[in-house]
């Protein structure tokens, strides 16, 4: 049986040590007072407000906190009022820009003769985690897909750059497209459904047209009208393919959405109500416009003197439309085929 108690070095002198929070994992809390005796945890992962010493005098292990962790921990103070307290430790409600921002810091904190917060362990279970996402694999810093422990990251930084300054810097450099394409994800939570919904339709063609998408909105809008027009174009051939309707090769975007469309019962004519008629429509008219608009200034075609240059926000629109009726296409055809 371990124990835990609350480090004081880092309190103002004659401040009573914090004890209102920690996080680890499978970690249950007996008598939240004093020295605590733990059971079933892992100290890989412990992270207090403050720091913690698990491990006893003999084996101690001291853990620093991460600010942006501590105002979760501030707001489930009173889950440590019982006598029994069971963690559910691994917030999931940190989202993948939270976790991103997480492992720079850590990475800087290391680098900067500091420590990384859970060790060898939280740097591998975050470098697996985005490594193991399609989306984010290739963003990640390329230092961090060579290096797979800290001990390899040190050896590379500390030769690479000697000044601390220097390797915040570098460090924040090779996290920024990482960062900003979360960030990006951040303002749009509606994405998450569509990504899950066409990946488990197709992941090798429909997903990854979207994701091309996706990636293309901020540095590429114009690439990124394309790939939302060839989305929708994918999606409405593999429906079509797997309902046996044929279409023509050369069969332009309304024509192969008013084929898929007319199978699935989703065609205006359809429908005798009104509001139904209206709102099949204007999916109608979406699909449509996004092909023009992809003709217009996407960069599938060539343009004149004056060309028109759309910004990220016309591509966010873009893709978003496109990846909203791509996944109402989808989930119709499932619906309907089974």
């Amino acid at each position: 049986m371990n124990e835990i108690k609350t480090a004081g070095a880092r309190n103002a002198p004659g401040d009573a040590p914090r004890r209102d929070a920690l996080r680890c994992s499978a970690l249950r809390v007996l008598n939240w007072s004093g020295r605590h005796k733990i059971r079933d945890a892992n100290p890989h992962v412990a992270q207090g407000v403050d720091a913690f010493e698990i491990g006893g005098d003999d084996n101690p292990h001291i853990f620093q906190t991460t600010s942006s962790l501590r105002s979760r921990c501030d707001q489930r103070k009173n889950d440590f009022k019982g006598s029994t307290v069971t963690l559910d430790c691994d917030f999931p409600d940190e989202s993948p820009l939270d976790k991103a921002i997480r492992f720079q810091n850590g990475i800087i904190a290391h680098a900067t003769d500091g420590s990384f917060d859970g060790g060898d362990p939280a740097y591998k279970d975050l470098r697996s985690y985005f490594a193991a996402r399609g989306d984010t694999r290739e963003k990640l810093p390329a230092f961090v897909r060579r290096c797979s422990d800290l001990a390899q990251f040190w050896s590379f930084i500390k030769y690479e750059y000697r000044h601390y300054g220097e390797r915040r810097a570098f460090i924040w450099d090779e996290f920024r497209p990482l960062v900003e394409y979360l960030e990006a994800y951040d303002r749009s939570p509606g994405l998450a459904p569509i990504s899950e919904a066409l990946e488990a339709f197709d992941p090798e063609n429909v997903h990854a047209a979207w994701q091309k998408a996706l990636d293309r909105r901020l540095t590429d809008p114009e690439g990124a009208i394309t790939a939302a027009r060839t989305l929708i174009e994918t999606v409405c051939k593999h429906v079509l393919d797997e309902a046996a309707v044929a279409y023509p090769d050369d069969g332009d975007l309304p024509k192969l959405w008013a084929l898929a469309a007319e199978r699935l019962n989703l065609a205006p004519h359809q429908h005798q109500e009104q509001v139904f008629r209206a709102i099949l429509g204007n999916c109608q008219s979406v699909v449509s416009n996004l092909g023009a608009i992809r003709n217009k200034i996407g960069d599938a075609h060539g343009q004149g003197r004056r060309p028109v240059k759309p910004k990220p926000r016309h591509a966010e629109l873009a893709v978003n439309l496109a990846g909203a009726m791509a996944a109402f296409l989808i989930s119709t055809w499932k619906e309907q085929s089974h």
